[in-house]
């Protein structure tokens, strides 16, 4: 095999997916964590510093959950181990920070602070409606990350998974950030 030349990298398939997806993941978490000290905030994009209020918080941990759980298929009414609807997915989510949520995505519209699309922050429930007027029409539920990103148990024949906020003509204006309604 011939030496390769100083500084080439040579890359494979499956190791750019590889890095791919950690690239993916760090931009994720870099919106998801907070910046720690005064260069790092510098440092940090506007974006992401918004967004920085989390970490330890119920809806990081929450989050955190989420993420090491994506994968697991759908199953209508489930509440895991290995298998989730969405309010199940989310209320197992929650659960990990010690917040109880109703296994119900109409009630989990209930259960925490009304948060205005302008204000979601990572780990707010948003919701779907077939009338958005009308909440109790309400038929989907996940968890925001950001960047206009929702981690969430679908529908049957798909896994949890991160993935651009769909449908918006759907889409509550407000979202739920669980935890006491203050």
């Amino acid at each position: 095999m011939p030496a390769r030349p100083p500084g080439r990298v040579v890359q494979r398939p499956a190791a750019t997916a590889v890095l791919v997806a950690l690239t993916t993941l760090a931009s994720l978490l870099a919106t998801l964590l907070p910046a720690v000290g005064p260069v790092a905030a510098a440092a940090a994009p506007a974006a992401s510093r918004a967004h920085a209020a989390l970490s330890p918080s119920a809806a990081g941990t929450a989050i955190r959950w989420g993420m090491n759980h994506r994968g697991l298929p759908y199953g209508y009414g489930a509440t895991g181990p290995r298998r989730f609807d969405c309010s199940g997915f989310t209320r197992a989510a929650y659960a990990s920070a010690g917040v109880a949520l109703t296994h119900s995505s109409r009630a989990q519209y209930q259960e925490g602070r009304h948060i205005d699309r302008s204000q979601w922050r990572p780990g707010d429930l948003i919701f779907w409606a077939s009338d958005v007027r009308r909440p109790s029409t309400i038929y989907h539920v996940g968890m925001y990350v950001g960047g206009g990103r929702v981690l969430h148990a679908t529908e049957v024949g798909d896994v949890s998974k991160v993935a651009p906020v769909f449908h918006p003509e759907q889409l509550l204006r407000f979202a739920v950030r669980p935890g006491p309604s203050r």
